[in-house]
């Protein structure tokens, strides 16, 4: 099968731990501070099998950049910032969290909503 490459162009933990724990020992995981995929060279884009993005937009141009692009995970509830008729195109997997955070959301906007109804930001 050769190795993967997996990228994460948005660096969002200090190192690979959690990972490392998921993906086979011989994975190369690069984790990058890049702001748009555009900055990538074709060197590096060349090597990508995987792609995790958070806040990244991930279009046909860049996708096209990544030959051997097999599969792109939005680190968040929605795909809105994935071409997903691109990734089809090519057959590349799309996936997303799709309970990312629902607890703590719910939670948050009741906590709101109390904080409002009892006024307790305007006696603070």
């Amino acid at each position: 099968m050769g190795m993967t490459t997996i990228l994460y162009p948005e660096r969002m933990y200090p190192n690979d731990a959690e990972e490392r724990g998921i993906f086979p020992p011989d994975a190369t995981i690069q984790m990058l501070d890049t702001r748009v995929l555009a900055d990538l060279s074709d060197a590096e884009c060349a090597e990508i099998d995987g792609l995790m993005v958070f806040r990244q937009w991930v279009g046909a141009a860049d996708m096209a950049r990544m030959p051997k692009l097999r599969a792109i995970v939005r680190m968040g509830v929605g795909y809105d910032r994935i071409d997903r008729a691109a990734a089809a195109a090519r057959g590349i997997i799309v996936c997303n969290v799709p309970d990312y955070g629902t607890t703590e959301v719910a939670d948050h906007a009741i906590a709101l909503t109390m904080a409002l109804r009892r006024g307790l930001l305007m006696h603070h």
